[in-house]
């Protein structure tokens, strides 16, 4: 029975962890778009981004899901917002350090 307990609590930790990197992955994703479609640099977001890793690693008192939101991030910023749009791929170093 004790066995059962904790696996329904590990189970219920996971979802809950689970639960905020999404929110926050989709908060910084509709900040980047949002700032994309004002006409400013998407480099803007990345304090939101680091923002964002830092409160999921807090909450989850893992610096594995900051790490996971973080690649999260890194992924869809190269692949959604960096030329040639839609390509994960890194053509110099400027993209490097943007995605640094």
């Amino acid at each position: 029975m004790l066995v059962q307990g904790s696996r329904q609590a590990r189970l219920r930790r996971i979802g809950r962890n689970l639960g905020i990197v999404a929110l926050l992955y989709g908060a910084g994703m509709a900040a980047v778009w949002g700032f994309s479609l004002m006409d400013i640099s998407p480099l803007v977001v990345f304090p939101v981004f680091v923002l964002g890793i830092l409160i999921a690693s807090l909450e989850s008192d893992s610096g594995l899901w900051g790490a996971l939101l973080g690649l999260g991030y890194l992924l869809s910023y190269d692949f959604l917002f960096t030329a040639p749009i839609y390509q994960l791929k890194v053509l110099g170093r400027n993209d490097m350090v943007a995605l640094a």
